[in-house]
């Protein structure tokens, strides 16, 4: 059975305070019973942007016809942790600002296609939080979708301001 990975973005409008939002879960075989996993927090403003949760599931405890799908059990804890990160987070931004804006939309979580994440690293954003995911993860696909990413050139922007007549 395969390692699989998701990617997952938060609601832009869901915290303006913490900016863009990611998760990505991972989940595999480690042998016939184990199951591991992994989650991966990425925020655009907070003062750590990149947030990791390990998993370790052993099924052989589980009596049969309990979890039939094991790996999307162990996603679904995964995705579960990133999502109680967010909240974390977005307690601690209230707890340092008591700006009640921070809970002012409720967060909703939209599953992107994994190339959401190659685009990012394009466009130069999140390209260090990536190179720590490809470092620290276990997951094989995850790790080697990475490498093929982190050959992509990040696009080169320039902005200037120019001035008017009349200004």
């Amino acid at each position: 059975m395969p390692s699989q990975f998701r990617v997952f973005m938060a609601s832009p409008s869901a915290s303006p305070l913490l900016g863009e939002m990611a998760i990505i879960i991972a989940a595999w075989p480690k042998d016939e019973f184990s199951y591991r996993g992994e989650c991966f927090v990425m925020v655009e403003r907070a003062p750590a942007t990149l947030h990791q949760t390990k998993l370790s599931f052993n099924a052989a405890s589980v009596p049969e016809g309990i979890i039939d799908d094991k790996l999307g059990f162990v996603q679904d804890a995964a995705l579960r942790a990133g999502k109680g990160e967010i909240a974390r987070l977005l307690k601690a931004r209230f707890d340092l600002t008591s700006d009640w804006n921070v809970f002012a939309k409720q967060v909703e979580y939209q599953e992107v296609d994994r190339n959401h994440l190659a685009h990012l690293w394009i466009l130069g954003r999140w390209t260090e939080e990536l190179k720590q995911v490809f470092s620290t993860s276990e997951c094989e696909e995850l790790i080697e979708w990475l490498r093929t990413v982190k050959q992509c050139q990040p696009i080169s922007i320039t902005t200037t301001t120019l001035k008017c007549a009349g200004q």
